[in-house]
């Protein structure tokens, strides 16, 4: 049982992560006008790396959201949201295994 858990994560976060990856190099929004500074697949990256690991994302985002550049805040927000997300969906996965 906690196997199948284990594989249903890693699954499901390797799917997000892909979207992830995928959405932030092919949509030309504003908010990636502004972090053209920082290169698209390092801030890709990065966020991928804040939903994979949420404790390098705090570190990442909270470095990033001290900075004066508005590029670099968005960048350090934006990891903040998705070491949250990760934390989040990681509790609604565990509570739904321990009530089966």
């Amino acid at each position: 049982m906690l196997g199948e858990f284990l594989v249903l994560t890693c699954i499901i976060t390797i799917i997000v992560t892909i979207f992830l990856v995928i959405g932030m190099l092919m949509s030309p929004n504003e908010e990636i006008q502004n972090i053209r500074e920082i290169d698209s697949l390092t801030v890709a990256l990065l966020y991928s790396l804040s939903f994979i690991i949420p404790l390098a994302g705090f570190i990442v985002g909270a470095i990033y959201a001290s900075k004066e550049n508005k590029h670099y805040t968005i960048v350090g927000r934006n990891c903040l949201i998705w070491s949250a997300i990760n934390i989040v969906f990681t509790f609604i996965l565990l509570v739904m295994f321990l009530a089966g």
